[in-house]
């Protein structure tokens, strides 16, 4: 993976798929140093499967979920939201936050659970 360039003083955010319903999110969260505040969003989907994994700090570009014959539910993001919410949050270029994107997001592997990504067809993003 490559790692990003950020001076030394800049807090990293880290992205961690999370259950919703589980009791250890604030040791977790707390560990991490990202507070993770339930948003309806995460209530809604909790009442679908209480097992559903998210990513950490991306509630906003939530867009649904995933169905699949005889698979578990997954969330799904919007790949372009998921990009604006880095730039905005993290004041990251809009470089810097595809590379995460793609490194560290939709790199990642947690399981039959791990939520999706939603490239929409002409957004431009190459995919």
């Amino acid at each position: 993976m490559t790692k990003m360039n950020r001076s030394a003083n800049e807090h990293h955010r880290f992205v961690v798929a999370q259950t919703v319903t589980s009791p250890s999110d604030d040791l977790l969260a707390e560990a991490l140093g990202c507070p993770i505040e339930e948003s309806s969003v995460r209530r809604e989907l909790a009442a679908i499967d209480p097992d559903i994994l998210l990513f950490d700090g991306f509630d906003s570009a939530i867009i649904g979920t995933i169905y699949r014959c005889g698979q578990p539910v997954l969330a799904a993001y919007d790949y372009d939201r998921c990009i604006a919410e880095l730039v905005t949050r993290d004041g990251m270029t809009a470089e810097e936050a595809e590379e995460h994107m793609t490194y560290n997001v939709e790199g990642g592997w947690v399981g039959d659970r791990t939520p999706c990504v939603v490239h929409r067809l002409g957004s431009g993003d190459g995919t």
